[in-house]
């Protein structure tokens, strides 16, 4: 009977403590799940919006800061459309126009007043190609009227201020995500830049070369200044605005209608705005910053505790379209949030981070030609931390463009030295060492390599013209055979005086 009842004993108590741990487990169960839905972000920890603008302040010169004057010109560009669109659809020679073709803002074009190789492909049969013709006669009119009413507005001696400025800083003021920020004024500095670059062909077509250069230079000038901000976005921007100004000073150079007095006589003024306007901001300082966003995204989307929340996740990456985090929008809301207990603390994403972006500052700071591939190194990096795969940008992609704009640079003001020598001497120089510009061993260096020339020479069926190129991103001589694809590491060199329809 003894026996029996320890056995019951035994059971009761196995039952007992299986009740307990049932009870735990449920409690514990219950725990996550109201944890998870209720869980709140750190939020501002550390005040990352200040130490973007820091490095943006530290990076640039002292002196006039420009982003005011930049914020202007900005607003005065939107004011002087919307006139040019008023002022074209009072017109009464245009009532028939305006209803057959609905305007608006989008519907200006400067483009058309100096892009129009293409009208001589124009079938006037295909009703397909009479609309585009059409459009684009409507927006070049347009755009000549935003011209004719810019000057009144104050807008280029804005730029002039602008140009004449060391240094612009974008106010990073917030109290919430980085990621929140808006940058409203990156459409309307292209916008700028069409304008400008019309201004200049306008200028060139009527011989005002001051006028022309000046243009150029304000385009150059926002590059610049672009190019300094905290965001790789605003970096690339910069980056696609001076390959448009760089891609004017091309075509004069190379305008079999200018006579070689002509281009002797803009090559100086036009060496001296590139000067000027040149920017020392690299991808790798841009990562820098790119960090400190990244970082900043961490404390508003982990709790004080450090566990991941993927609702805000998602909250936080729904807010910008197609933006680096926008993959993060798929994230179910509040039950998702259990995911987070089994996701890298905040502590291993930032760690993990903050070695990933050291790792591609480094890699992007080499020249090209010494750049290895960083996949695997990234990929050891990354680990299972989605998260840091998602926040961290397609740096591969963004140092190729700073290595053609650098290219097209040195090219262009290469090119420029050279035309300059052929005005004082009244010669080609037989080589880019006998060039005198105290900057030339630098302007003149191959960026993809950085400790060799550029290749150059005088061509032998024509002394008149000179062959001037990189070896591009494939970092193989292919002896002045164009690139079909410069913007890809594809056989082929980049060629002065060459540009691909791409």
């Amino acid at each position: 009977m003894r026996t029996h009842h320890h056995r019951g004993s035994i059971f009761s108590k196995l039952l007992i403590a299986v009740a307990i741990v049932l009870i735990l487990f449920i409690a514990l169960v219950a725990w996550a799940v109201w944890s998870a839905a209720t869980a709140k972000p750190m939020g501002m920890v550390t005040d990352y919006a200040a130490q973007m603008q820091a490095a943006v302040e530290n990076g640039q010169p002292e002196g006039q800061d420009a982003w005011p004057d930049i914020l202007l010109v900005t607003d005065l560009i939107g004011t002087i459309c919307q006139g040019a669109l008023d002022e074209f659809a009072a017109d009464p020679a245009n009532t028939a126009t305006v209803a057959q073709h609905p305007i608006n803002i989008w519907s200006i074009d400067f483009t058309a007043i100096y892009n129009t190789a293409w009208m001589g492909d124009v079938n006037s049969e295909d009703p397909s190609d009479r609309e585009s013709a059409e459009w684009s006669r409507i927006g070049s009119a347009i755009a000549r009227h935003a011209l004719d009413a810019a000057p009144a507005t104050g807008i280029f001696e804005a730029l002039d201020d602008i140009a004449a400025a060391p240094r612009a800083v974008r106010p990073i003021d917030t109290e919430g995500p980085l990621i929140h920020i808006l940058l409203p004024e990156l459409s309307k500095a292209r916008s700028i830049t069409r304008m400008n670059t019309a201004r200049a062909h306008l200028a060139a077509e009527a011989g005002d070369w001051p006028e022309a250069v000046r243009s150029t230079e304000h385009s150059l000038a926002l590059a610049r200044h672009f190019r300094a901000q905290a965001t790789l976005i605003e970096h690339l921007v910069g980056i696609a605005i001076q390959a448009v100004a760089l891609h004017r000073i091309e075509f004069w150079l190379g305008d079999p209608a200018h006579t070689p007095e002509t281009v002797a006589a803009i090559a100086g003024p036009l060496a001296a705005a590139l000067d000027r306007q040149r920017s020392t901001r690299t991808i790798a300082d841009t990562l820098n910053t790119e960090r400190i966003w990244a970082l900043d995204f961490i404390q508003w989307t982990h709790t004080p505790g450090g566990r991941a929340i993927p609702a805000s996740m998602a909250t936080q990456g729904g807010t910008i379209p197609g933006g680096p985090a926008a993959a993060l929008a798929t994230a179910p809301p509040a039950i998702s949030n259990l995911a987070g207990f089994v996701m890298p603390s905040a502590r291993e994403t930032e760690r993990i981070l903050t070695e990933i972006y050291a790792t591609l500052a480094d890699y992007a700071a080499l020249p090209r030609a010494e750049r290895q591939d960083v996949s695997a190194e990234f990929d050891r990096l990354v680990n299972s931390n989605w998260l840091a795969e998602v926040l961290v940008p397609a740096v591969s992609k963004a140092a190729d463009t700073a290595d053609l704009a650098h290219i097209h640079w040195n090219l262009t003001r290469t090119a420029l030295a050279i035309e300059l020598h052929r005005a004082r001497t009244g010669t080609l120089p037989e080589t880019l060492a006998d060039l005198t510009e105290p900057n030339a061993p630098n302007f003149t260096k191959d960026p993809v390599t950085n400790d060799a020339q550029l290749h150059y020479s005088i061509n032998t069926t024509q002394s008149t013209t000179f062959t001037l190129y990189s070896i591009g991103l494939d970092c193989t001589n292919d002896n002045a055979t164009p690139s079909p694809e410069p913007r890809r590491a594809e056989p082929g060199d980049i060629v002065w005086g060459i540009t691909p329809d791409n």
